[in-house]
């Protein structure tokens, strides 16, 4: 991870780095940073194109409170992506950091650690480390074990995710529940759970073969699914 040379959009500026930026620290990898005016140029390029982590620098604490309230909403969650995200500030409260941390903001940093590379490469390699480990849990608590497929939690997860960008996209959408008759009765006949298991599992690939790759198939009880169509 330490080799790998992350993407980093930086709101607002570093006193140090004039414009984007290449920067090295050993022992804490590469990052290139790439600079934005506001949050909300911040949103549309992190629509358009990945990055690793998002960066903002807000020296007035009255800035920080507008963001704490900003990354509660489902839009937030839907254009940050797979981004770390940072907050620096002068002196943060510890109530607001934990606000912070709460709405899923992976570190609040004083100011004064963007004073130079050496202290702000590390932070940002361990959130950045940190988001990827919690999207896999996430990932892992959230999916159906016997076929692989989201489960309800995810679905849920999906549905408020397609939600919010059909605020700004307005397009027909569709949540289908599928009831299997009979795969209870099967269960009782089949000699084990390995086996109800693979029939699951291949109910679980045919639904998927006969789908779009931006529908959603998900697991949601022991004879249901649940497809959402999200166009």
């Amino acid at each position: 991870m330490a080799d790998d040379c992350r993407r980093v959009l930086l709101v607002g500026s570093l006193p140090w780095v004039p414009g984007p930026a290449a920067l090295a620290v050993a022992g804490w990898g590469r990052c290139t940073v790439e600079a934005c005016a506001s949050p909300d140029e911040a949103r549309e390029r992190l629509r358009a194109e990945p990055f690793d982590a998002l960066l903002l620098n807000l020296p007035r604490a009255a800035d920080v409170r507008v963001l704490a309230a900003a990354v509660a909403s489902p839009w937030w969650q839907a254009d940050a992506g797979d981004a770390a995200v940072l907050v620096t500030t002068e002196r943060p409260s510890a109530a607001l950091a934990q606000a912070l941390l709460e709405r899923g903001v992976q570190a609040l940093l004083p100011s004064a650690d963007l004073a130079a590379a050496e202290r702000l490469l590390p932070a940002l390699h361990q959130a950045v480390v940190r988001q990827r480990l919690d999207r896999l849990a996430r990932r892992a608590y959230a999916t159906d074990l016997a076929t692989g497929l989201p489960n309800q939690m995810q679905l849920l997860e999906h549905v408020n995710h397609l939600l919010a960008l059909r605020e700004r996209e307005p397009a027909p959408m569709a949540l289908v529940v599928i009831h299997l008759e009979g795969l209870t009765t099967a269960a009782t006949q089949l000699a084990s759970a390995a086996e109800l298991g693979a029939l699951r599992r291949k109910l679980a690939v045919r639904l998927r073969a006969a789908l779009r790759a931006s529908d959603v198939v998900a697991s949601v009880g022991a004879d249901a699914f649940a497809v959402l169509l999200a166009w």
